[in-house]
């Protein structure tokens, strides 16, 4: 064997090893988008409020927001390898650190073993606690956070490095990827080692602990198989000098086997002039059409920020940021990540808000949770990856800068009817703007939808799927958009600098969710203690002993009071109408504990700070949503008016 195919051998074994390790990456890199499956464990383990929680979710936006610039900085300085090191340990530390809170947490709640006690520390809940351990929470988060950025950031590197002939394919790979990374990792949290033996729900010291584990070791060894960044480097260069080298050979070989020099390789002896009657045949580029038409006219003229209207023609990032063209498109991206990140963070509160309505038996809400949150967010991953991939492709093959094929009428009869309708649907041009336009009515519809009709999962797992179309759909062609109006020179840092208003929406959004919620729950709540005293001191002290009694084998004491709320709330309407005796009837004989716990339920009722009575607590919000959204969409009409031929 020669010293070149051994080269070639261990080059092709490295780009294997490589593009594992690429793979690997992305798809664990989003595992910030699998908070729905325990943000709301969290909430009632920890006791904490909507807007405490929501806060947590926050301190992972920021983190994956404002790392990127130094990551992407750092990535191009020396290569891959350090920002998957980073990320191993950012992984490790922030969710080994949550899983070990939370833990803390659930043996706090254990160590109440007594009915009386675990009313009283609900009753007497330590708001400063629960301030604290939630921005505990939100720093944790928020190392996981700058993780996902550092993980992602070194697999596009790596996409780039190792496949440099393909840098579009490179780099859609992994995004690919990084958008399946909520899908992939919530099926492994259905696995039957990560649910509560007595609950059925979710067990989330045990799968945040798994998160840490798993991505520590994937970025090591994404670490391991990148490799070095001078020897990354060097192996490019050798790769380009290599297929210099076969081109070089291979058009040796033809011109020995047809005897004749190839074009352009034979040389003018001296006072002769070039022949100038054959056209020198124009090489082909990124820019160059797979099909001429036989007519170009000025509009399919490539598109240049001096040629666009709404658009300055000065590269300058002040130019750019005085663009009304930036203006339209930053309000687009602010009102559809705001929404549609809202809902991706807040599904798991929504299913608990709904199914406590519609479930009639309490105990049994902890398991059915768990599979409708990790259902519908695979349904938020698998339309948001499908329609990044069509919006990719449909925005490609139906640009209205394309040049048409043109045919006569009687060859185009003469053709197959199937060829007739492929030759009709390729002269169909859709603007960019248009499609963003789409995207943006889809988000519309489905707030609008949320706020006045979502009254069951099957409902909300429609809103899910227009969400996760939607969000994608303007996510892939919102950079598309600003690569061909201001050019590729400064695209990452004008896409870089418009993520700024992404990150602004999702957490105004969320943060206003939670508060809408947070106010609903509090309002309900003094509502029912109210009704309930006024109803008689028996029936609450019954009703809370049943609660008690069944909450016992409980560890989640979370579930205990969504038990507590549903008799209770059968225990207001019994008694309505008849004595405490006819309620006990509906209750189920007294206990012991009654004696123990009647001053207790006579002051306050034990409650959970999630919001129970379904589309109420979340209407609110996506009536504001909605607003912004409709704002947001008509600002770009002047957009789809000057650009809807040219982009």
């Amino acid at each position: 064997m020669s010293d070149v195919e051994a080269g070639r051998r261990r080059s092709r074994r490295q780009t294997i090893l490589a593009a594992s390790a690429i793979g690997a990456c992305s798809v664990t890199a989003g595992s910030i988008f699998c908070f729905p499956l325990f943000a709301p464990n969290l909430t009632r383990d920890l006791g904490l409020s909507l807007t405490q929680t929501n806060a947590i979710w926050a301190g992972a936006v920021l983190g994956e927001y404002i790392t990127a610039g130094p990551w992407g900085a750092l990535a191009d300085a020396r290569g891959p390898r350090p920002l998957c090191i980073s990320a191993a340990l950012l992984f490790g530390a922030g969710y080994a650190l949550m899983a070990g809170a939370d833990a803390e947490a659930l043996r706090a709640r254990m160590n109440a073993t007594e009915g009386a006690a675990i009313l009283q520390s609900a009753l007497a809940r330590d708001e400063t606690k629960a301030a604290q351990a939630a921005g505990l929470m939100m720093g944790y988060f928020l190392l996981v956070g700058a993780g996902v950025a550092a993980s992602f950031f070194a697999s596009l590197r790596a996409a780039t490095h190792y496949f440099p002939s393909h840098p579009s394919l490179a780099l859609s790979i992994p995004s690919t990827l990084f958008s399946l990374s909520s899908l992939f990792l919530t099926q492994l949290a259905d696995l039957p080692v990560f649910k509560d033996a007595s609950t059925g729900d979710l067990s989330a010291p045990s799968f945040l602990g798994f998160l840490g584990a798993l991505l520590a070791v994937v970025n090591v060894f994404g670490a391991f198989a990148f490799g070095r960044h001078r020897s990354l480097v060097s192996q490019q260069k050798e790769e380009e000098a290599r297929q210099a080298v076969e081109r070089g050979s291979a058009s040796q070989q033809s011109s020995h086997q047809t005897g004749h020099p190839l074009p352009g390789s034979e040389t003018v002896p001296a006072g002769i002039a070039p022949p100038t009657s054959l056209p020198v045949p124009e090489q082909p580029s990124e820019a160059t059409p797979l099909l001429r038409g036989d007519v170009e006219s000025d509009c399919n003229a490539p598109v240049t920020p001096e040629s666009l209207p709404l658009v300055s023609s000065s590269p300058s990032f002040r130019a750019y940021l005085r663009s009304p063209a930036f203006w339209s498109l930053t309000l687009l991206l602010f009102a559809a990540a705001g929404g549609a990140e809202m809902v991706m963070s807040s599904v798991g509160s929504m299913v608990v808000s709904l199914l406590a309505v519609h479930a009639t038996d309490a105990s049994q809400i902890g398991k059915e949770e768990l599979k409708v949150r990790t259902r519908l967010v695979g349904v938020l991953a698998t339309t948001n990856t499908i329609s990044r991939l069509l919006a990719g492709l449909a925005s490609d093959a139906l640009d209205p800068t394309r040049p048409a094929v043109s045919s006569t009428a009687q060859v185009i009869r003469a053709q197959s009817p199937i060829r007739r309708a492929l030759y009709r649907l390729y002269q169909i041009r859709i603007s960019r703007v248009t499609m963003l336009m789409a995207g943006q009515s889809i988000l519309l519809l489905s707030f609008v939808y949320a706020a006045s009709a979502l009254d069951s999962i099957a409902g909300l797992s429609a809103l899910c799927s227009a969400v996760g179309a939607g969000y994608g759909m303007l996510f892939t062609l919102i950079p598309s958009v600003i690569l061909i109006a201001w050019g590729q020179q400064h695209f990452g840092r004008n896409w870089g600098s418009m993520t700024y208003a992404a990150a602004a929406g999702s957490l105004g959004f969320s943060i206003l969710f939670a508060q809408v919620s947070d106010s609903v729950a509090q309002r309900t709540q003094n509502q029912a203690n109210t009704a309930l005293h006024s109803f008689g001191a028996e029936a609450i002290k019954l009703g809370a002993a049943r609660a008690f009694t069944a909450g016992l084998a409980k560890p989640s004491f979370g579930d205990a009071c969504l038990m507590a709320h549903s008799v209770l709330v059968q225990a207001l309407f019994s008694s309505q109408g008849g004595s405490a005796e006819s309620t006990a009837g509906l209750l189920g004989t007294r206990t012991p504990a009654i004696d123990s716990v009647a001053v207790l339920t006579q002051d306050s009722l034990p409650a959970d700070k999630l919001c129970l009575v379904g589309r109420a607590c979340f209407g609110l919000s996506f009536v504001a949503t909605s607003t912004v959204s409709l704002v947001a969409l008509i600002g770009i009409l002047p957009l789809w008016y000057r650009w809807r031929r040219r982009l």
